[in-house]
């Protein structure tokens, strides 16, 4: 009698916890492949357009989704991208907001260092990059705005 209470017990559980992951990922607000699809892009060449989150730090930071904007996550999740004039912009208001950015990838081990002679960093454009997310490719921004 207690096996069988047991058992049907743990089936109920089961099925519980089964209907909840079901319910969880049916409510979010983001596609289920979202992270997929912003890393099949990033992974990609030439012109892209992204959406994601933002994070303003000299470059501009664009996140797959909030969770791997609020865990930092790294390539293929974020990606770094300047505009060609980053700094004659102020680019503050779109620090931590949800955006969608058109531009082109490059391959960061083929830009041009900085013309100085020590602690030389890339360029792109004009602007310097550092590539806060490592990634292999980074993106040279032609338009950015709020999602």
């Amino acid at each position: 009698m207690h096996i069988q209470l047991a058992a049907a017990t743990g089936r109920h559980v089961f099925l519980l916890l089964t209907a909840c992951a079901f319910m969880t990922s049916c409510m979010s607000n983001e596609p289920q492949d979202s992270n997929a699809s912003f890393a099949h892009a990033v992974l990609g060449s030439g012109k892209v357009s992204l959406i994601g989150w933002t994070k303003l730090s000299g470059e501009l930071e664009i996140y797959a989704d909030r969770e791997s904007l609020d865990h930092a996550l790294r390539f293929p999740n974020c990606i770094s991208g300047v505009f060609s004039d980053q700094y004659e912009r102020d680019l503050s208001a779109y620090d931590g907001k949800r955006v969608r950015v058109t531009g082109e990838l490059f391959s960061y081990s083929d830009l041009p260092k900085e013309d100085r002679p020590i602690l030389q960093r890339k360029m792109l454009g004009d602007s310097v990059i550092v590539n806060m997310c490592f990634g292999r490719n980074v993106l040279l921004i032609k338009c950015i705005k709020i999602a």
